[in-house]
């Protein structure tokens, strides 16, 4: 018997309390069009799933995944694994990769590497929502 990671105790208890924040806090309205950063780690991956279950009293929307490739390493192949759960699962997505990284390494920056970085893959990230009419941004 194969049993969908969507159909646990722990990813309903997971949707339950989302669903609740969701509407305790107002942090999705109709219409909302929502840019939900992965990273390809088990928290990004999570929130997608939970965000694309279906939740009775949550009001609709429509979602975006956008994941951001810093550049650090070249071979690196999560990004294509990444990619392919992607489709898989039949999710609209945008997948960039930059130099962002080897940029704020670089000899000019080595006072602050951490914050160039942030702040410049951040930047692209609410370029993107902008871009694909997104007016929430999602990070796990």
């Amino acid at each position: 018997m194969n049993i969908s990671h969507k159909d646990t105790k722990l990813f309903r208890h997971l949707k339950k309390w989302l669903e609740k924040a969701i509407l305790d806090y107002k942090m999705i309205a109709e219409g909302d069009k929502v840019l939900i950063g992965v990273s390809g780690g088990a928290d990004s991956l999570a929130l997608l799933d939970l965000l694309d279950s279906p939740m009775i009293f949550v009001p609709r929307f429509s979602f975006i995944a956008v994941n951001i490739d810093m550049g650090f390493d070249p071979t690196y192949q999560s990004y294509d694994s990444l990619e392919k759960y992607l489709q898989e699962n039949n999710y609209r997505y945008v997948m960039e990769k930059t130099d962002i990284g080897n940029l704020a390494h670089s000899d000019f920056n080595k006072k602050n590497p951490c914050f160039l970085c942030s702040r410049l893959r951040r930047k692209r990230i609410f370029e993107i929502a902008e871009t694909e009419g997104c007016n929430k941004i999602a990070f796990a």
